[in-house]
């Protein structure tokens, strides 16, 4: 609440536009990032390690990962 009280104090035009550019700057990676991320994953998940990871889960053993 403190922090809003300072903020509602602030000139609304300049504060909006504060706003807007720290909201672009935590976003500008964001879709970017995603699609990184899944196509990572999706690629990760086809490995045989990532297989060896599951099977030693399941198995309760220690994996024996190959790299690839």
């Amino acid at each position: 609440m403190t922090l809003a009280r300072r903020a509602a104090a602030m000139p609304p035009v300049q504060l909006r536009m504060c706003k807007s550019g720290i909201n672009a700057y935590a976003n500008a990676m964001a879709r970017a990032t995603s699609v990184m991320d899944r196509d990572q994953y999706l690629l990760a998940q086809t490995s045989g390690d990532y297989a060896e990871g599951v099977a030693s889960f399941l198995e309760k053993r220690p994996p024996q990962y190959r790299g690839d």
